[in-house]
């Protein structure tokens, strides 16, 4: 007997998303005009055998934003017990999905002349919140990520840490090699600021050289049409946590220029074993 007929077909949604309305960004410069929208997700046909939970206290069929803050109040405390943000405007930061628990670099242009900092740490900035998937019995899971986007923001990425490799997709990408930046990993203390001397709005390879930034591996979205899988796998009963992160990238070159009117973006995951 296969162990995936011990359990239902799961399916479970998450959807976030994320408003931007008339607003200028540059290279890691923050706004006022985007924000954070609604966030839901729910399982349907469980039988029991997959349920979900934002703090790991309780666990259930269907989670909406407020399960993350103290008596549910979105305007109040995000649990102790939970980890998420979900910030009122976004500030554009640094990224690598493979490599880093958050961004990693924050900073502001002068002229040309970049001064970078630690990314934002204080629930502010970027999107993040992690889900308890508990499991009654050893099976296979598979994580679906999808992003929707218009043209007016393509630098949002969104990515899921926790499955056998990161999940990461970009809303406008339309095959794994049609979108990918460079993400600026660290900067260190003091040395020499990089210069953006070819005025793309990012620190490129030759620009980082001798600098205290430092750059990683280029980053892609995965999968086609913005759709991409990745797998837990539970050996035994038990839980197991995935992290989603939702951020606008400073490193890649579209994250400048003017939003025209309002766009909505959307993040969403399927779980299914």
């Amino acid at each position: 007997m296969k162990k995936r007929s011990l359990f239902a077909a799961v399916a479970m949604l998450i959807v976030s998303a994320i408003v931007l309305t008339s607003a200028t960004y540059a290279w890691f410069a923050s706004s006022n005009q985007a924000s954070m929208g609604t966030f839901t997700a729910g399982i349907q046909n469980t039988g029991g055998a997959i349920t979900i939970s934002a703090d790991g206290q309780e666990f259930k069929t269907t989670l909406a934003q407020a399960d993350f803050y103290v008596g549910g109040d979105i305007t109040g405390s995000i649990k102790q017990t939970a980890d998420a943000q979900f910030p009122a405007t976004l500030t554009a930061v640094s990224f690598d999905p493979a490599t880093q628990n958050a961004p990693a670099v924050a900073g502001s242009y002068s002229g040309t002349t970049f001064s970078g900092t630690a990314a934002p740490n204080d629930g502010t900035g970027y999107v993040k919140y992690a889900i308890i998937v508990k499991a009654d019995a050893a099976c296979t899971v598979n994580v679906t990520l999808t992003s929707s986007q218009s043209s007016a923001a393509p630098y949002i990425w969104a990515a899921i840490k926790g499955t056998t490799a990161p999940i990461i997709v970009n809303g406008n990408a339309v095959n794994s090699a049609a979108r990918q930046y460079v993400p600026a990993t660290a900067v260190a203390a003091g040395g020499t600021s990089p210069v953006d001397a070819d005025g793309d709005w990012v620190i490129d390879a030759s620009e980082a050289t001798g600098t205290n930034v430092t750059l990683g591996s280029a980053v892609s979205a995965s999968g086609t049409n913005n759709n991409a899988m990745g797998t837990l796998v539970f050996t035994e009963a038990g839980t197991k946590t995935i992290t989603v992160y939702e951020w606008a990238e400073g490193q890649d070159a579209a994250c400048n220029g003017t939003i025209n009117g309002q766009s909505t973006i959307s993040v969403s995951f399927q779980i299914a074993t």
